[in-house]
């Protein structure tokens, strides 16, 4: 008991729960992080983890290299399409509007900044919610 008295106690912070909203923005930033470094950097990966069974059927979780795909196409004159995506799925930026067009790569890197700028002012609260609902 001597070794607790040295040590000094108090009352615990509260948790504090993250918005759906709030969850959805820091997610989608994420993963613009992502292209923004794969746009620096082509051979850019993340680490995820995998499960593999192995001969005798016992499943294992490793840790793998994942080059993450692209969100911008070439296009034959030179341009970019850019396609902002929230999990496997497109996000509308209005009607019939579903890719940002790029001259080159400089500014396919300054849309996905600016996207990511508006993400953060909450300017992409309501697409990423009706993308979130759409799944089924």
């Amino acid at each position: 008991m001597s070794h607790l008295k040295a040590l000094k106690f108090g009352k615990a912070p509260e948790v504090v729960q993250v918005s759906p909203e709030q969850h959805r923005r820091s997610r989608f930033m994420a993963k613009i992080d992502e292209q923004l470094s794969l746009a620096a950097n082509p051979k850019f990966s993340v680490q995820r983890l995998r499960s593999r069974t192995d001969s005798n059927g016992v499943k294992h979780r490793e840790v793998v290299d994942v080059t993450p795909r692209a969100w911008w196409m070439g296009v034959s004159d030179g341009s970019y399409v850019l396609v902002l995506r929230y999990g496997a799925r497109k996000l509308s930026l209005g009607r019939g509007k579903e890719a940002i067009l790029c001259s080159d790569m400089a500014g396919v890197v300054a849309a996905l900044e600016a996207v990511r700028a508006a993400t953060e002012a909450g300017e992409l609260d309501a697409m990423l919610e009706e993308v979130s609902k759409r799944r089924g």
